[in-house]
């Protein structure tokens, strides 16, 4: 079945700071994949089982959505067609886990699902961790399903910190499309399967990139297109055997075979750090930026450097994660958060509160120079579980930066940072909401960045303990914001 929606149900109001489209939708947003200026797609949860595609376009409007039959893990360009892949969970001592996995293809011209297709069955009563990889456009190149050494759990996500048995792999299976546009799986032999798996990447030549940790290094492996091993880089790391890690990649779309590669992680001595390499296989070079300890002498020397700055918000150091990668030709933007869970365990619920603390901008040059450092005094804190907080996206000479924040017990404001990349200037500015209230949380993971606007999602909880969503997509212009 296919919603479709016409603009006479669109509430479209014209303020005079900015363009703002309010509507309502019955849904969470989980992830978006970004198609071009006139479509996006976003993987919705309409309540505790039921999922769904919404196609939003360049108004902020939902223009129709399409049911899935189980949990979304991605989605990706193909043609003229948008894949989505789902899973069937197996329950495993109440707790469900990947069985099979599915591509759906979905025609964007007849708005309608052509096929259903099995690309992977769990043969074991391990845990799997799928992620979907596509190119810097979001163009679908591979999906890789990970059976991994835990059994009789929930199914995994990649964006999180994971523990000693998921981050170990005992198959790693990589799924393409044919030149008949079928789905092949395919069993590939990597480094991951003796060591600890990190994270990867694929880029516009369908290159894959896998990151591992074995013996001390910090491997990546670089497969051509049919899968063929081709080139691996490694660099010392100095991690315990705990595997409470957490990285973020990117594709340099301006440098062929170029990665960027950020990694929080803890070392053998318990100090937790920051590390941001650049791995370059055209040159077959590592690129490493002086490791950040993440100490209280670390941030004391900040605040001491710039008294009164936001560095002196920052609080809780040692959970300054990176979220973001951003390169022009010339920079590479890492972009982090402080992020930490306190959870109260009672014998009728454990209650969990998700802390997003505050925010730093790192500038550095190609050869990884930190050319400028600031710090956003941001914070919010709920009780549902969301990803990172803090989103940019750079266009011209600035990078935009949108956060929701706290205004109060259960009260949440909307705010854009710009920052200037020539001075390093930066200005704060509210986003006002239409027909949202400041009960409603906007996750700022799942902003749209289109080349005139951008399009944020605030949701708030109908049901109880999170279960049922609402969501009012609002758009805002860059002009109008730089005119404020």
């Amino acid at each position: 079945m296919v919603r479709t929606y016409s603009s006479s149900v669109c509430l479209f109001i014209c303020l005079s700071f900015l363009s703002v489209t309010a509507f309502g939708q019955d849904f969470r947003v989980h992830h978006i994949l970004y198609g071009n200026d006139s479509i996006s797609f976003a993987a919705v949860r309409y309540n505790k089982k039921d999922d769904g595609i919404a196609i939003i376009d360049p108004k902020a409007r939902v223009k129709w959505e399409l049911p899935v039959p189980g949990p979304i893990l991605g989605m990706g360009k193909s043609k003229d067609n948008l894949l989505v892949f789902y899973s069937d969970l197996a329950n495993s001592n109440s707790a469900p886990r990947i069985e099979t996995i599915h591509a759906i293809t979905v025609s964007l011209r007849k708005r309608n699902q052509l096929s259903d297709d099995i690309v992977f069955t769990n043969s074991s009563k391990h845990n799997v961790s799928a992620e979907v990889l596509n190119d810097p456009f979001g163009n679908f190149n591979f999906l890789l399903a990970r059976t991994t050494d835990f059994k009789n759990t929930r199914f995994l996500r990649v964006d999180i910190a994971v523990g000693e048995k998921e981050s170990r792999t005992e198959r790693l299976t990589v799924v393409t499309l044919n030149e008949s546009g079928k789905p092949v799986a395919t069993d590939v032999n990597s480094a991951a399967l003796s060591g600890k798996y990190f994270i990867s990447v694929s880029d516009a030549d369908k290159n894959l990139y896998i990151v591992s940790y074995s013996d001390g290094k910090l491997i990546m492996e670089a497969f051509d297109k049919s899968l063929k091993p081709v080139k691996n880089l490694s660099a010392p790391l100095d991690s315990n055997d705990r595997p409470d890690y957490l990285s973020v990649i990117s594709c340099d779309s301006n440098v062929a075979n170029t990665i960027d590669l950020s990694v929080y992680y803890e070392t053998a001595k318990k100090v937790y750090k920051n590390a941001l390499f650049r791995f370059d296989f055209s040159k077959m070079m590592i690129l490493t930026a002086p490791e950040i300890a993440l100490t209280k002498d670390f941030i004391r020397g900040k605040q001491n450097a710039a008294p009164g700055s936001d560095f002196s918000s920052l609080k809780t150091i040692d959970e300054l994660k990176p979220v973001q990668i951003l390169e022009t030709p010339d920079r590479i933007i890492v972009v982090k958060e402080i992020q930490y869970i306190y959870s109260k365990y009672n014998p009728q619920q454990t209650v969990s509160r998700f802390t997003h603390e505050g925010g730093v901008i790192e500038v550095y040059s190609r050869d990884l120079l930190l050319l400028h450092e600031l710090s956003l005094g941001k914070y919010v804190e709920t009780f549902v579980q969301t990803a990172y907080d803090i989103n940019g996206h750079i266009q011209g000479d600035k990078l935009f930066v949108i956060s929701c924040e706290g205004a109060g017990v259960a009260s949440y404001s909307d705010y854009v940072y710009v920052i200037g990349l020539k001075d390093y200037s930066i200005l704060r500015k509210p986003l006002e909401r239409v027909g949202a209230g400041k009960d409603m949380y906007m996750e700022a993971a799942n902003v749209i960045w289109n080349s005139s606007h951008f399009i944020t999602p605030v949701s708030y909880v109908k049901g109880f303990f999170g279960t049922t969503f609402r969501t009012s997509f609002q758009k805002y212009s860059y002009e109008q914001v730089l005119k404020k």
